[in-house]
């Protein structure tokens, strides 16, 4: 939004019909409730564009950078901490380089991996991390197996506690989103694998769409399944997201488009996995299976369908007829006759309590 409404108040006077059409850009990514991409503003702030209307005046738009300008500092701040430290940490930096200012040492290399990585060592909890241990490859290769195993259909019982596992130590370290990365990999992996010499162009491009939606760039105020990564990796999955929808570019349909994500969650997660396969025995979790809320719930249903009283009205359902030329049986049907009868009920039970009532 910033550099968006820079660039609108940059435009000469005289080019009109191209600062009419940023504005309304503008207004509409950024001002709008359904957008995507919607800045919460402070609320004085809204009642002068609610005030304003599809045109609000340089003084407005002025007032709405302000008002993002701190959490601006805020990030880049932290960001520029994190990538040079990075750059000291591939050994470039330091003494040796002379008169280099901290610009050009930031140009000469963009790690995102090692930045998502430091961005998330900043981020989580000070002291010791007992969810964590040392991985060792039979862990790595373990943790693999199990999550192929899942991109193939349900998580396996190991993967379901293991999530549990991150919930928990994922709060206790400050990383509240952690357990999403375990979705965001399964998801990935699918993609991938959905690129064969048969592959639905089609069911692919909604599925980079899917990804993008909830695991990057969610609507929701309080997403639950977005993954925590910095912006500026965020913003980059997000453009090459978008081209791989709308065939931009030289190599558009690329299967790795989320593959540097996806090490680095891989990454992020795989000390936990050491640490969950040393504290949980596995046998006894095997003896007493997991039950997902949705199973629960379903069982609950079943529950209360079995123990439901056989209503005393018959039910007439609407012939059986075969329709359409492929010679499908097609059943319509409503549920008004039932909300009818339910009411019919609720009205003779009170009708009877009334009466009951009146003979005492």
């Amino acid at each position: 939004m910033y550099l968006d409404i820079e660039s609108y108040q940059r435009l000469p006077e005289a080019h009109i019909e191209k600062k009419h059409s940023q504005l309304k850009h503008i207004v509409g990514a950024y001002f709008t409730q359904t957008s995507k991409k919607f800045v919460n503003l402070p609320a004085e702030v809204v009642q002068v564009l609610a005030k304003e209307g599809d045109r609000p005046r340089n003084s407005v738009l002025n007032a709405c950078q302000k008002a993002v300008q701190p959490e601006l500092d805020q990030q880049f701040q932290l960001y520029w901490s994190v990538h040079l430290e990075s750059l000291e940490a591939q050994g470039i930096g330091g003494e040796e380089n002379g008169a280099a200012s901290k610009i050009e040492l930031a140009m000469k290399t963009e790690n995102t991996s090692s930045l998502m990585q430091e961005w998330k060592r900043r981020r989580r909890a000070r002291g010791p991390q007992p969810g964590k241990s040392q991985p060792s490859n039979q862990d790595k290769n373990d943790f693999i197996q199990e999550l192929m195993i899942a991109t193939r259909g349900e998580k396996p019982l190991r993967l379901r506690y293991f999530q549990k596992y991150l919930e928990q130590h994922g709060e206790n370290d400050n990383l509240p989103l952690l357990p999403n990365d375990l979705d965001f990999w399964i998801e990935v992996q699918r993609f991938k694998d959905g690129h064969h010499a048969y592959s639905d162009q089609v069911l692919l491009k909604k599925k980079v769409e899917v990804i993008v939606d909830c695991f990057l760039d969610s609507q929701a105020s309080t997403p639950s399944v977005q993954i925590d990564i910095p912006s500026e990796i965020a913003a980059k999955l997000i453009r090459y997201g978008e081209n791989y929808v709308r065939d931009r570019g030289k190599d558009p349909h690329n299967p790795s488009l989320f593959d540097e994500a996806q090490h680095g969650v891989f990454r992020e997660m795989l000390p936990y996995w050491a640490g969950f396969l040393r504290q949980f025995d596995m046998k006894k979790l095997e003896r007493e299976p997991s039950v997902s809320k949705n199973q629960k719930l379903t069982q609950e249903r079943l529950k209360a369908f079995l123990a439901m009283e056989e209503p005393n009205t018959v039910f007439r359902l609407p012939s059986v007829n075969p329709q359409g030329k492929s010679g499908a049986t097609i059943i319509t049907f409503s549920i008004s006759d039932g909300l009818q009868w339910k009411d019919r009920l609720k009205s003779t039970s009170t009708r009877s309590s009334l009466a009951l009532w009146l003979s005492t």
